[in-house]
Formats: C-alpha cells, sequence, structure tokens
C-alpha cells in the first residue's frame, strides 16, 4: 500500500493510538509522538499548549462541536479548533486512556476512574472509581458502557448497571465498541473475541462459537 499523498511528511514508524475525520476532510491522527493533522497540504504536527518534547502521547480523540478534542497520557487534555491546541480543563492528575462523546454527553477515563463532563459548572464529575479501564464508548442516547471486573457496565444519568461475565462476554476488558443500526452493541475485547448485545432482550451472543 503507497502513502497517500496528502500524507506526506507523516513519520512511517509513528505507533498511532486513534483517528478521526472531522467534517472538512481533514484526518487527525493521535500518535505516541503527538498529534497529527493531514489534509490537502500535507500532514503537520500540531503544537501542543503547554511545555512537551516530542514523545508526548496522545492515546484518544473525538469531536466537540466544530473542535477536536485529544487526551493526551500525561500532558493534559487539548482542545483543537481551527488546528491549534489549547488547555481544556481536565481532571486533576489523570493519567487518560480514553475519550467518548454521544447523545450530547462528553465522557474520559483515566487510570483512577471514569467522569462526565458537566458543561454548566464547567467540570469533569465522578462516574466510576474503576480503575484500569482503556475503552469507553458512548451510544447514541449518551449512555456509557465499558468494562469492568463485574461483567458489561452501562451508565447513564446517574445508574449503573453491570452485566455479569458469561461464556459469551467472559473477559471484562473491552478493547472495542460499535453501535450498529439496530441499536446493538458489538464489543470487542482483550481476549474474549467479539460479541454483540442485543438491546431489545439484552443477551449478548459471541459472534463465533
Amino acid at each position: 500500500v503507497a502513502t497517500a499523498p496528502q500524507a506526506s511528511g507523516f513519520p512511517d514508524d509513528a505507533p498511532v493510538r486513534d483517528l478521526l475525520l472531522d467534517a472538512s476532510g481533514t484526518l487527525w491522527v493521535a500518535t505516541q509522538g503527538g498529534l497529527w493533522r493531514i489534509g490537502p497540504e500535507g500532514a503537520t504536527r500540531v503544537a501542543p499548549p503547554v511545555e512537551a518534547d516530542a514523545s508526548v502521547s496522545v492515546v484518544a480523540l473525538v469531536r466537540q462541536g466544530d473542535a477536536v478534542l485529544a487526551r493526551t497520557r500525561a500532558h493534559g487534555l487539548w482542545l483543537v479548533p481551527g488546528g491549534v491546541a489549547q488547555a481544556h480543563p481536565d481532571v486533576p492528575g489523570c493519567a487518560g486512556s480514553g475519550l467518548a462523546s454521544g447523545g450530547g454527553q462528553l465522557y474520559m477515563a483515566c487510570a483512577e476512574g471514569i467522569w462526565r463532563w458537566a458543561p454548566g459548572p464547567g467540570s469533569w464529575q465522578p462516574v466510576s472509581p474503576e480503575r484500569g479501564v482503556v475503552s469507553i464508548f458512548a451510544d447514541a442516547s449518551g449512555a456509557l458502557w465499558f468494562g469492568m471486573r463485574e461483567g458489561l457496565a452501562r451508565w447513564s444519568e446517574g445508574r449503573l448497571e453491570v452485566r455479569p461475565r458469561d461464556r459469551a462476554l467472559f473477559d471484562w476488558r473491552a478493547r472495542a465498541f460499535h453501535e450498529d443500526a439496530r441499536g446493538g452493541v458489538w464489543i470487542g475485547s482483550y481476549s474474549g473475541g467479539l460479541a454483540r448485545l442485543q438491546r431489545d432482550s439484552g443477551a449478548v451472543v459471541a459472534a463465533s462459537p
């Protein structure tokens, strides 16, 4: 596969953590060596809003209105409108691992737990003290999904529901989520393969026997 012409300038060996395509067609790339944007003019590295060397690790991206929100591992949370990074209010001491946006809600996973952005007071509110969560997902209704040691968790409007682990979904370490057109939620886990949650019945069915 040849390198796309518009990606000229992007480092060949950059470890990529996340991708986001915005409404203008610009591709945003989260890497262990910073945040990149790829457009018709080529690839350019976005300057961080804080002092950081080339090793700054960007781990997750979401759309926030017309801007991009970038979660770094240890250099804060960035709001990037028009390609210029600005510091966004962050959870103090957050070692970030994930972001999720959906249904008008914004969530963030830190090593110390999971948080929800409350735009009224302009602050982060705790959702769960669950540690070690890598991937989180917000569905079209704004509900949050994540894996916890007890099973598959869904949080909405202050209420946490947990579906216990079973043979269809035995590994709590969820790594990827996708909501399909029928409202079903697909879950990919670290060692348990792929499963689909049927929203109408609440059953989880493994993708392969």
